[in-house]
């Protein structure tokens, strides 16, 4: 029964979040009710690594909840202006053509903002400029849930610009690209927790903490599923793996990498890199 549940939490959490969003977009100002979900989760996530911790050496501690808490708040900035470019792209280009159900657009809308994502977060991980915009991100050597946080503010900008932008053209709804970014932002908090809960076949549907945690193995040829969201891209693209175990988190050569926020900042623009 203990193992049942390790295996349906996942899917629970993600219908009653979805569901709330659904309930209340009339209701509650997006901005409010969006963040009213990223606190639940994050709640909720961290309760489960507290209560049946993957591992326990993975654990957060004060350090790790401070450095975490300064890329939250600076990402807040960097989030606000990528969804500002949005809006001015929406005011610009919508056409506002796809007129779908719910149910048919906002699944249709995850898949395109991931396709893009996808496409965006694989040429992050080429040498040059956008690894080392993107290789913050990877620096930890242990993946729990505050630490998706940990992203340079240009990495951020890049996908909500890429993301979101895709969808206007595309001429969805302003609830479906509400629904949508909502799945996908809570989806990524989830794949970085660090809690016993399985995925199974659930893996080949959404991107489940064992699939992401190898994106962040220190082993290249492990690095893969590039999408944390979901994991049809990978599997179109051979960039899909799914296995058990992986042995260690971070970049490979650490020594190579700053470990102080201001130089993380200024890492990519910095010469000789």
């Amino acid at each position: 029964m203990r193992t049942l549940i390790k295996y349906l939490i996942h899917p629970t959490i993600l219908v009653i979040y979805m569901t709330i969003a659904y309930k209340f977009y009339a209701q509650v100002h997006p901005f409010l009710l969006l963040l009213s979900l990223v606190l639940i989760n994050l709640t909720f996530l961290w309760f489960l690594e507290w209560l049946i911790p993957f591992k326990k050496k993975w654990k957060m501690d004060k350090k790790g909840f401070l450095v975490n808490l300064k890329y939250f708040g600076i990402n807040a900035a960097a989030d606000s202006l990528g969804k500002l470019s949005a809006i001015f792209i929406a005011m610009k280009l919508t056409a506002g053509t796809v007129d779908l159900p719910l149910y048919y657009s906002v699944p249709l809308a995850v898949i395109a903002l991931e396709f893009f994502g996808y496409w965006i977060h694989r040429s992050t991980h080429q040498d040059g400029l956008l690894w080392r915009v993107h290789s913050i991100h990877h620096t930890p050597n242990k993946i729990f849930t505050w630490n998706n946080n940990k992203m340079h503010p240009l990495n951020i900008v890049l996908l909500k610009i890429g993301r979101l932008t895709s969808l206007i053209v595309i001429g969805f709804s302003a609830e479906t690209i509400f629904l949508a970014t909502t799945f996908a932002l809570l989806q990524n908090y989830i794949s970085h927790v660090n809690a016993d809960i399985r995925g199974g076949l659930l893996s080949y549907i959404i991107g489940t903490p064992e699939l992401h945690r190898l994106h962040h193995s220190t082993n290249r040829e492990e690095a893969l599923n590039y999408s944390a969201v979901i994991p049809y891209w990978d599997m179109i693209f051979g960039t899909f793996l799914n296995q058990q175990e992986v042995e260690s988190i971070g970049v490979h050569n650490p020594e190579d990498y700053p470990n102080e926020i201001k130089q993380e900042l200024l890492f990519p623009f910095r010469k000789g890199v």
